[in-house]
């Protein structure tokens, strides 16, 4: 019955960025960032036997890898002039 528990640490807040930076991702298509966030996602779990500097230097270069992963078709100024459905439907 008493189980012991992992404590709470840096690697679920790591754990929440990955997913959150899949999520925004995921709402702009752009799917290699997807996989980039959820490997850093996957990779920041405190169960898994994998510590020390190999740990963070594989978090890098998935960090890295997110930030490049982008197409350049969501660049600000794309995203921000794409077509906007009407706001009020025309009266027929």
């Amino acid at each position: 019955m008493n189980k012991q528990r992992q404590p709470f640490t840096w690697h679920y807040y790591a754990m929440a960025l990955g997913v959150l930076a899949a999520a925004l991702a995921a709402t702009l298509g752009a799917w290699s960032a997807v996989v980039a966030a959820v490997g850093f996602a996957i990779i920041s779990y405190p169960g898994l036997r994998f510590t020390g500097l190999t740990r963070q230097v594989i978090l890098i270069l998935f960090a890295i890898m997110y930030v490049f992963a982008f197409p350049a078709s969501t660049h600000p100024d794309r995203v921000e002039t794409a077509p906007q459905p009407p706001l009020v439907m025309p009266n027929h």
